[in-house]
């Protein structure tokens, strides 16, 4: 699931400047996406930079379109969780989040490491398959073939699922719903600039805060107690 909004034409021109950022250093000279170094202790970095990338070459300068920090925040932490889970099947050393599985300490952890963090990007952004396929071939070709390969790409499969499954019905689809100011103590009110064109009071996905948590119980479990009257 992702969630697009159209950037505000304001601020629009800043947004190939954010892109050009996020992609420097994943571009040859021609502006071609080249593979990031994988293997050992890198494969975790690696692919939580292509999370960042796949997220970058979403942004269309033209239309204005990009995804929202909130959505944004939910695929790094299914792909990170998915990598989390996956190398703790292999050896344990965190409570599961969602992989509650027996151990495979015969697993390859980079087999393992590729394989879960791109099923689970592919799974929360499909239009960047492309990109994630040509990147888990690379990481996939650097480990050589054998039973700790077969081990840990079956791994990685069902830490990303077992992490997807979670989030089934989270709420992050139906986000994006009207706000209207109230008029009781604390109720949010739209300020300058962004009560006037060309924001005419959006408010970006104010039903995020139904969305269910990663960690937490509810958004409100550590609520502060309100203030005497």
């Amino acid at each position: 699931m992702k969630t697009l909004t159209r950037f505000p034409s304001l601020l629009r021109p800043l947004l190939p400047l954010l892109c050009c950022l996020l992609l420097a250093t994943a571009c040859h000279e021609d502006g071609t996406l080249v593979p990031f170094p994988v293997g050992g202790r890198q494969a975790v970095l690696t692919w939580n930079t292509a999370g960042t990338v796949a997220v970058a070459r979403m942004a269309d300068p033209t239309t204005g379109f990009f995804i929202l920090p909130h959505p944004e925040a939910r695929i790094y932490a299914i792909v990170n969780l998915s990598m989390h889970d996956a190398l703790n099947n292999i050896q344990r050393r965190y409570a599961p989040y969602a992989l509650q599985g027996p151990l495979m300490p015969l697993a390859s952890p980079e087999a393992a490491v590729s394989t879960a963090a791109h099923h689970a990007l592919v799974a929360v952004l499909p239009e960047q398959k492309a990109y994630a396929d040509s990147l888990y071939q690379v990481s996939l070709a650097s480990i050589r073939d054998g039973q700790a390969k077969t081990l840990g790409i079956a791994l990685g499969h069902a830490a990303a699922q077992a992490v997807l499954a979670t989030r089934v019905g989270d709420r992050s689809d139906v986000a994006q719903i009207p706000y209207t100011p109230g008029s009781n103590p604390g109720d949010y009110q739209f300020t300058p600039p962004f009560d006037a064109p060309p924001f005419n009071g959006f408010f970006a996905l104010a039903g995020w805060r139904d969305v269910r948590p990663f960690a937490l119980t509810s958004a409100a479990q550590f609520r502060r107690v309100p203030p005497r009257p």
